[in-house]
C-alpha cells in the first residue's frame, strides 16, 4: 500500500516506523519471505480493520503499537524455536487466539467466519422463498377442497399418514427397489413396477397433483417442450433478439448481444401462463411459481459462484509446472459436468438411480489435489496420483437428460434437496479456495530453514484441523451414533436453558459489552449516523447471516451448526454397487429434538435478545467505521486505488464495503461466533461436544477480557491513563463490578446473578475450593465438585446424578474422586427431597418451579416468585449463608417454627 502521503496520528506515524523496522530487522529477513504480508495480516487481526483504514483511526494509542510490536515480536521468536505454542494452550485457547500469532491463520480464521455467516444467509433467504411457495400451494390446495380441517390435517401429520408423507415413503421405497434392479437382485423389477404405479395413483388422486401441475407451469410437457416458464422465457428471447435486429438496422451502434439469462420476466409475463386446458392460473399459483422463479434465479446464482470457485482456485494452476497442462484439462471437466446451463429450464430434476452425490464424492478428491499442491502437505499423495484419482472420476460421470428420463415428482423433496445440495456446495467451495489460498500464501510468507519448516508444518496442521472442522470431516462418522450424540445435546438444552427464563435474561446482560467496546459518545454518534443513513440493518444483517432466524445461539454452540446433510444412496467404491441408506429413526428423533429445541418460548425470547444486541453492535461497528471515513484523504485513497479520480458513488461504494466489513467483525468480536472452527480444540471433538456443552462463551468471554485487561495495561503502561483501551479496562471493571454493587445498595437484590462475569464467577469458584469449606465448595459447585462444577459436562452430570438418586452408583466420599468429581451422596434423600432432585436434573426451570416458585405463587408472594425465576435474590441471603456458618440449623428451624405457626403442623426435617 506504501506510507500516506499526509502525518496522522502519532501512534499511527509509530506504526509505520515499526513496519519499516520490522522488515529491515535481519533476524526477521532470515525467517520471514514476505514481511508486508505478515505485517498486513497481523495487523488486520489484531485491530480488526485492514492497515489502508486503520491509518484514518483517530482513537489509536502509543498502547496498541506496544501490543502489535509484541505480536511481532512473538511471531519471529515462535518461527526460531519451530513451534506456535505448547500443548495445553493448543488445546484450550480458541483458533480467535491462534489468528493474533499467525498471519496466514488471522486470514484463514476470518474467511472462515464471513464465509459461514454468508452461507447461513443464503440459507435463510433460500428457505423463506421455499416457505412462500409452499404456503402458496397448500393455498391452492384449499382452493381445490383438498385440504381438511386444521385438526385433520395436523393428525394426519403427526401420525405419518398424510398423503406427503405416504409420498415420502414411496420415494425411499423406489429408489431401494431402483437400488436392487441395478445390483441384479431377484423380483427387484416387478417390485419397482408396483412402487410406480401406487405413486402414479397417489398423485393423480389426493392433493399431490397441485404439485404436478406446479412443474407443468414450470417446465411445461416434457415431451413437446411447449407451455410453462421455460417456453414463455424462449419466446421472449426470440422477440428481444428480433427487436435487436432490427434496431440494429437503424442504429447499428445501438446493437447488442443478447443472452438467454438476459431475459427478466415482470407480472405481466406470469399472467400469459395457461394450464393444459387453456385456462389463466389461480392467484396462489401464479404466486408460487413467481416466488419459484427468483428461488431459482438464487440457486442458479450460488452454483456458478460455487462452481466458479472451484475452478478458479480450489484448482489453481502452477505456472511452469508439469502439472500445469493437466490442472487446465480438469478446470474444462468441470465446467462442462458442473456449470448449470440457464437455458435447459428451471426445474431441478433428480433421477433416482443417479443420485449418488456426485458433489461429495468429488470433494475428497478435489481436497486430495489442494494437498498435494502443497509443498507442505502431510498426505503422501503425489500431485500426479491426485490429477489422475480427479481426472478418472470426472469420465466417468455422465450427466444425460435422456427422453423417458425418470424424475421425481416430489415437489417438496426434489426442491427442498436441490436448495440444501446447491447452497452447501457454495460453502464447501469457498472454505476450499480459502483453505487453498492460505496454504499457497504459506510458502510466500515464510523462508524455508530447519526451524522455520518445523514451523510451517505447524501452521498448516493448524490450518488443515480448521478445514476440518469447517466442512465436518471431524465429527462422527457414523450417522446413528451423531444423531445419538445430537438428540442427547438437544434435550440437555431444553432441560437446562430452553425453557429457563434466566437464559435470555442473562443474554440481555451481553448488551453490555457494547458500553465496555465504546465509549458512549461513540455509541449515541454512530446510531446517528446510521439513522442518517437511512440504512436497513436488520436486512443486511439477514443477508449476511448475522442474525437468529431459527435456533438461538446457545442451541448452535451446544449441537453444532451445519451437520452432515442424509444421504439415502452411496457408492461402496470397493464393491462397485450403490448402497441404500433410509433415514434412521434415531436420525428423525434427533431432527426433532433439534427443532423443539429451537421451538421452546425461552428460545425464542434468548434469539430475540441475541438479534437485538448484535443489531446494536452492527449499527455503533458500522456509524463508527462510516464517519471514520469521511475524509478527504480516504478519497484520495480510493482515486489511488483505482488509478482514476473516482466518483462520489464509487467512493461511497468502498465506504460502505469497509463499513459493513468492521461491523460484521465487531459483531463477532463481542458476540461470538459458534461454528465449530471457531471453537477450542478440546470441545471441537465428538467427545468434546459432550463433555464442554455449553462452555464455548466461557472461553471467548475469558479470552475477551483477557484482551481487554493486555489492551488497557499496554495503555497505562505507555502512560496514556485515558487512552482508548485504558477507557475500555476502567468501563469494564464499572460495568461488571461496582454497577451491581451500587444497584444491590439501592435495591437489595444480586444483580451479579444477572449482570454475570463468567470469568470472575469461574476464578471466585476456584477461590472457594482452596480457601472455602466443605459446605462452600458444595453450594458453589452444586454438589458436583470443581471438576464437572466447571466444565459442566451436562449429560455425563445427569447420568451420574441420576445413578447416584436412585442408588445405581456409589460413591467413596472420602476418596480423591470424589474430592474432584464432587457428587453429594443422593441416596439419603427421600420424599420431596429426591423428587425435587430428579426434577431438577431433567429440567432445572420445572424443578424450581415446582418447588420454590408454585409454592410462592401460592402464597401470593408474586414478586418474590418473579425475583427467584431471575435469579435476584435478596442479598440478605449472604447473611444467612454466614449464619448457617456458625450456627447450624439455624434456619431450618427457623422455617419449621414458622410452618407449625401457619398450619398447625411441622414439616419432618433432620437437624444437623
Amino acid at each position: 500500500m506504501g506510507r500516506p502521503i499526509c502525518n496522522f496520528s502519532e501512534p499511527m506515524d509509530k506504526i509505520f516506523e515499526l513496519w519499516d523496522s520490522f522488515k529491515g530487522d535481519k533476524e526477521v529477513q532470515k525467517v520471514i519471505g514476505d514481511p508486508d504480508a505478515v505485517f498486513y495480516n497481523l495487523i488486520k487481526s489484531e485491530m480488526r480493520m485492514p492497515l489502508e483504514v486503520l491509518r484514518f483511526n483517530k482513537e489509536l494509542t502509543k498502547g496498541d503499537v506496544k501490543g502489535l510490536k509484541r505480536r511481532l515480536d512473538s511471531l519471529v521468536t515462535n518461527i526460531k524455536k519451530g513451534e506456535m505454542s505448547g500443548n495445553i494452550a493448543a488445546m484450550m485457547y480458541t483458533p480467535e487466539a491462534f489468528a493474533k500469532r499467525d498471519p496466514a491463520i488471522g486470514e484463514l480464521l476470518n474467511e472462515f467466519i464471513h464465509t459461514a455467516q454468508y452461507h447461513k444467509g443464503l440459507n435463510v433467504n433460500s428457505k423463506r422463498l421455499f416457505s412462500s411457495i409452499m404456503s402458496s400451494l397448500k393455498e391452492e390446495m384449499q382452493t381445490r377442497g383438498f385440504m381438511q380441517s386444521w385438526i385433520a390435517s395436523s393428525g394426519k401429520k403427526i401420525t405419518r399418514t398424510s398423503a406427503q408423507a405416504q409420498a415420502d415413503r414411496l420415494e425411499e421405497q423406489i429408489i431401494k427397489a431402483k437400488m436392487n434392479v441395478k445390483n441384479d437382485v431377484p423380483g427387484a423389477m416387478r417390485k419397482l413396477q408396483e412402487l410406480e404405479q401406487r405413486e402414479i395413483e397417489l398423485y393423480r388422486d389426493s392433493e399431490l397433483q397441485v404439485y404436478d401441475d406446479m412443474r407443468y407451469f414450470i417446465e411445461g410437457d416434457l415431451k413437446t417442450g411447449k407451455g410453462g416458464l421455460k417456453d414463455l422465457t424462449t419466446k421472449l428471447w426470440i422477440e428481444a433478439i428480433e427487436a435487436n435486429k432490427k434496431l440494429a438496422e437503424t442504429s447499428p451502434k445501438k446493437k447488442k448481444f443478447i443472452e438467454f439469462s438476459d431475459i427478466k420476466l415482470t407480472d405481466v409475463d406470469f399472467e400469459k401462463l395457461k394450464d393444459r386446458d387453456g385456462n389463466t392460473i389461480s392467484p396462489p399459483m401464479r404466486n408460487a411459481i413467481i416466488n419459484y422463479h427468483d428461488l431459482m434465479g438464487t440457486m442458479y446464482k450460488n452454483l456458478s459462484n460455487g462452481t466458479e470457485s472451484y475452478i478458479d482456485a480450489i484448482l489453481f494452476a502452477k505456472k511452469g509446472t508439469v502439472h500445469e497442462e493437466a490442472i487446465v484439462k480438469i478446470k474444462e471437466s468441470l465446467t462442462e459436468k458442473l456449470m448449470p446451463n440457464y437455458e435447459t429450464g428451471y426445474y431441478p430434476h433428480f433421477t433416482r438411480d443417479l443420485n449418488i452425490d456426485f458433489i461429495s464424492n468429488l470433494m475428497p478428491k478435489l481436497d486430495d489435489l489442494v494437498l498435494a499442491s502443497s509443498n507442505y502437505k502431510q498426505e503422501a499423495m503425489t500431485p500426479r496420483a491426485a490429477i489422475d484419482q480427479l481426472q478418472n472420476y470426472l469420465s466417468g460421470y455422465t450427466k444425460s437428460r435422456a427422453e423417458g428420463y425418470d424424475f421425481s415428482p416430489n415437489f417438496m423433496n426434489v426442491v427442498g434437496t436441490y436448495i440444501n445440495e446447491t447452497n452447501r456446495f457454495n460453502y464447501i467451495s469457498r472454505i476450499n479456495r480459502a483453505k487453498a489460498d492460505v496454504l499457497n500464501k504459506v510458502e510466500s510468507m515464510y523462508k524455508k530453514g530447519e526451524s522455520s519448516d518445523h514451523y510451517i508444518e505447524n501452521a498448516v496442521s493448524f490450518i488443515n484441523d480448521l478445514h476440518a472442522a469447517a466442512v465436518g470431516k471431524n465429527s462422527i462418522k457414523n450417522p446413528q451414533t451423531a444423531a445419538f450424540v445430537r438428540t442427547l445435546l438437544g434435550f440437555e438444552f431444553i432441560s437446562k436453558l430452553g425453557m429457563n427464563p434466566r437464559s435470555a435474561a442473562r443474554n440481555a446482560s451481553q448488551m453490555f459489552l457494547n458500553l465496555v467496546q465504546f465509549s458512549p459518545k461513540m455509541i449515541l454518534e454512530s446510531h446517528q449516523t446510521v439513522k442518517d443513513l437511512g440504512l436497513g440493518v436488520e436486512q443486511i444483517m439477514m443477508d449476511k447471516g448475522l442474525l437468529f432466524t431459527e435456533s438461538a445461539a446457545e442451541l448452535e454452540e451446544s449441537i453444532g451448526i451445519n451437520p452432515s446433510m442424509h444421504k439415502m444412496l452411496s457408492m461402496n467404491e470397493q464393491t462397485g454397487k450403490l448402497e441404500f441408506k433410509p433415514m434412521t429413526k434415531m436420525e428423525k428423533v434427533a431432527k426433532g429434538v433439534s427443532t423443539i429445541a429451537g421451538s421452546t418460548p425461552i428460545a425464542g425470547m434468548m434469539r430475540k435478545v441475541e438479534n437485538i444486541n448484535r443489531g446494536s453492535t452492527f449499527k455503533i461497528g458500522y456509524g463508527r467505521m462510516y464517519k471514520m471515513l469521511q475524509n478527504p484523504q480516504f478519497t484520495e485513497y480510493i482515486n489511488g486505488k483505482l488509478g482514476k479520480k473516482a466518483s462520489s458513488k464509487e467512493v461511497e461504494k468502498h465506504r460502505k464495503h469497509y463499513a459493513e466489513n468492521y461491523a460484521i467483525n465487531m459483531v463477532m468480536s463481542l458476540h461470538f461466533d459458534y461454528n465449530d472452527f471457531s471453537k477450542a480444540r478440546i470441545i471441537r471433538g465428538p467427545a468434546g461436544k459432550i463433555i464442554g456443552q455449553f462452555q464455548h462463551f466461557g472461553f471467548k468471554f475469558a479470552e475477551k477480557n483477557w484482551e481487554f485487561l493486555k489492551k488497557g495495561a499496554d495503555d497505562i503502561m505507555s502512560r496514556e491513563l485515558t487512552g482508548t483501551n485504558a477507557l475500555n479496562l476502567y468501563r469494564l471493571g464499572l460495568t461488571y463490578f461496582a454497577a451491581p454493587y451500587l444497584a444491590s445498595m439501592l435495591i437489595p437484590a444480586d444483580w451479579g446473578n444477572l449482570l454475570e462475569h463468567d470469568t470472575y464467577n469461574r476464578l471466585e469458584k476456584w477461590g472457594t475450593v482452596f480457601w472455602g469449606d466443605d459446605d462452600d465448595v458444595k453450594k458453589a459447585f452444586y454438589g458436583k465438585g470443581p471438576i464437572m462444577g466447571q466444565i459442566g459436562a451436562p449429560i455425563i452430570s445427569d447420568i451420574m446424578t441420576i445413578g447416584s438418586l436412585y442408588d445405581i452408583i456409589n460413591m467413596d466420599e472420602e476418596g480423591l474422586g470424589n474430592l474432584l468429581l464432587g457428587y453429594q451422596d443422593y441416596g439419603n434423600l427421600t420424599g420431596d427431597q429426591k423428587t425435587y432432585q430428579v426434577l431438577r436434573t431433567l429440567n432445572t426451570t420445572l424443578g424450581r418451579f415446582t418447588h420454590r416458585t408454585m409454592p410462592q405463587l401460592v402464597k401470593g408472594n408474586l414478586g418474590y416468585a418473579l425475583q427467584s425465576e431471575l435469579g435476584l435474590y435478596h442479598t440478605d441471603k449472604k447473611a444467612q449463608k454466614q449464619a448457617e456458618k456458625y450456627a447450624p440449623g439455624f434456619y431450618e428451624a427457623l422455617e419449621l417454627l414458622e410452618g407449625w405457626g401457619k398450619t398447625g403442623r411441622g414439616k419432618k426435617k433432620k437437624f444437623r
